[in-house]
C-alpha cells in the first residue's frame, strides 16, 4: 500500500502540495515526479493546489480520467514545468489559475488541426494567467491565422497579468465575460 495513502482518502476535498526550492542535481525531475506520483488522490477530490513543483511535466494522475471531479486547479511557481494536463477535459472545472509558469508554451496541446472552433472548459467561470513570459498561443498545434473558435460558455472573471500574447484573445468567445472599469 506504500505510496497509496491518498487514494483510500475518499473524503478527502482538497489537496495543497508545496515544494521548496532545492538544487538536487541532474535527478531533480525523476525524484520531482516520482514523488508527485506518490501523492494521487482518491477520485472524489475538488481542489488542488501545487506550488513550487520542480517537474517537467505532472504526474498521469493530474488529469480528467483520474481527478473528474476537480472544480479548482492552482498551479504556482512551477519554473521547470513544460508540459500541462488537458485542462480542456476537466468536465467540473470552474476556477484554473497559472502562474509563474515560464516555461509553458500552451495551454492546449491541440492535435486536431482542422478544429474550426472548439467548447473548452464547459464550466469554468474563473481563469488566472500571471507571468507566463514563454507564452506563444492558446493551442499547440495552430497559428494565430488558424487558431480555433475558443469557447468559454461560463467564463465570467479572467485575470492577466504579465506578458501576454493579446492575439490569443481574437480568437475567444466568452458570453458572460464583463469588462470592469
Amino acid at each position: 500500500m506504500k505510496g497509496k495513502f491518498l487514494q483510500l482518502k475518499s473524503g478527502l476535498q482538497e489537496l495543497k502540495l508545496h515544494w521548496e526550492k532545492h538544487t538536487i542535481g541532474e535527478l531533480e525531475d525523476v525524484i520531482y515526479e516520482s514523488v508527485l506520483d506518490c501523492l494521487q488522490p482518491h477520485s472524489n477530490l475538488q481542489e488542488i493546489y501545487i506550488d513550487g513543483y520542480g517537474g517537467v511535466k505532472l504526474s498521469n494522475w493530474v488529469s480528467s480520467k483520474f481527478l473528474g471531479c476537480l472544480v479548482t486547479i492552482r498551479l504556482y511557481h512551477c519554473e521547470r514545468l513544460r508540459h500541462l494536463p488537458k485542462f480542456d477535459q476537466f468536465p467540473n472545472l470552474k476556477r484554473l489559475d497559472l502562474e509563474d509558469l515560464p516555461n509553458i508554451e500552451y495551454i492546449i496541446v491541440n492535435n486536431n488541426d482542422s478544429v474550426s472552433s472548439s467548447t473548452i472548459f464547459p464550466s469554468l467561470k474563473e481563469l488566472e494567467i500571471s507571468n507566463m513570459p514563454k507564452l506563444v498561443s492558446w493551442c499547440k498545434g495552430t497559428t494565430p491565422a488558424k487558431s480555433p473558435i475558443i469557447i468559454f460558455p461560463y467564463l465570467s472573471c479572467l485575470t492577466i497579468n504579465g506578458r501576454f500574447p493579446l492575439h490569443m484573445l481574437k480568437f475567444w468567445h466568452a458570453p458572460n465575460l464583463k469588462s470592469e472599469n
